[in-house]
């Protein structure tokens, strides 16, 4: 969402995408070129483009467990870790979404996967394995389950890197915060497939203890919130939809995720001004 290029590609693939979808005839490579060159004949916002941090979080914000100030999110997916410090905010009506850190790694489920498997061998894996213990690993490779708890220590110790690399990212960038003075939580939010894996929630629990101890810093670990207007039973988790789910709202009341270089006049609480005793000396 930085950078420019990035996000006017992203905007012009789905301008090009609405064209092709109206084009008669079968969708083809030729095809897909002529939308291409016609996506500047197309008035914006037709289709537009929105960050999915701010989708994600677009139940939360409406909810009345909102708080302002700072806030993390850890989405664990199949290929990567995504982690990320940001403040909430309201102004004149708007959720503003001023991300002071993130970081991303290739160290999802199937990274676990990889940890856990080693070298003992290359059995067929599936996704839903990524949660097995290492009694339940260590049969299937026919190793000692100790090794098994050696290579997924190791992995929890790079996701637990991570974390701790972006939290001390967004203490510096954003110092003045009262969850970096002990006075306040910082909600952090697990999402993801991989964030049903046991070991997994079981690590960042330690980390919201030990972060408490060493750091001063409380975090809340919990789910991304359901809303009220979603129906059925949802057994795989509300966060696999929370994206549709924000994409499917009016535009404008999804936040807005501010760039990088608007962060340095943006503050998430009022400033309030006293007069200098001094000042007439």
């Amino acid at each position: 969402w930085d950078s420019d290029a990035t996000t006017e590609t992203f905007k012009t693939v789905a301008q090009a995408a609405r064209v092709l979808a109206f084009m008669p005839g079968l969708v083809t490579r030729r095809a897909a070129l002529e939308a291409m060159r016609m996506t500047d004949q197309v008035d914006r916002p037709a289709v537009d483009v929105f960050p999915e941090f701010a989708c994600q979080l677009y139940s939360y914000l409406l909810s009345p467990e909102r708080r302002e100030d700072l806030h993390a999110l850890v989405d664990i997916g199949a290929g990567t870790l995504d982690v990320a410090f940001f403040n909430v905010f309201m102004k004149e009506g708007e959720a503003l979404l001023p991300i002071f850190a993130s970081e991303v790694d290739r160290l999802g489920a199937h990274y676990l996967i990889a940890a856990l498997s080693g070298a003992e061998g290359r059995p067929a894996w599936t996704d839903g394995e990524s949660s097995l213990s290492d009694e339940e690993v260590g049969r299937k490779l026919g190793c000692s389950p100790n090794d098994v708890c050696s290579r997924r220590s190791l992995y929890l110790s790079s996701v637990a890197e991570v974390f701790n690399l972006a939290t001390r990212a967004a203490k510096m960038a954003y110092p003045t915060s009262p969850a970096f003075q002990r006075s306040e939580n910082v909600r952090l939010f697990l999402c993801g497939g991989g964030s049903r894996i046991r070991s997994l929630q079981k690590r960042f629990e330690l980390i919201a203890r030990e972060a408490a101890k060493l750091l001063g810093i409380r975090f809340q670990v919990s789910e991304l919130l359901r809303p009220r207007d979603i129906v059925g039973k949802l057994e795989s988790g509300f966060d696999r939809l929370s994206v549709a789910y924000g994409l499917s709202q009016n535009a404008a009341n999804i936040g807005s995720v501010m760039r990088s270089a608007t962060l340095e006049p943006v503050s998430g609480r009022d400033v309030v001004e006293t007069e200098d005793r001094d000042a007439d000396r």
